[in-house]
């Protein structure tokens, strides 16, 4: 195995190291993780009510 297959591999697409520390990511990528968050939790806001709602139709059935 030669010296530049060991250490840090770095992805030049995500800008992160494999075997080592992470890296923040740019500016922009910031603000498209700041879309794909926001989209992520209004997900979670409406998942979490319908999944309650078929646990209990569930448990009724069950009953």
């Amino acid at each position: 195995m030669k010296a530049r297959d060991c250490g840090d591999r770095r992805d030049s697409r995500f800008n992160i190291v494999h075997a080592g520390k992470l890296q923040m990511a740019s500016g922009n990528d910031m603000k498209a993780h700041g879309s794909t968050y926001e989209g992520f939790i209004a997900m979670v806001k409406w998942a979490i009510p319908v999944i309650a709602v078929i646990v209990v139709v569930v448990i009724l059935l069950i009953s």
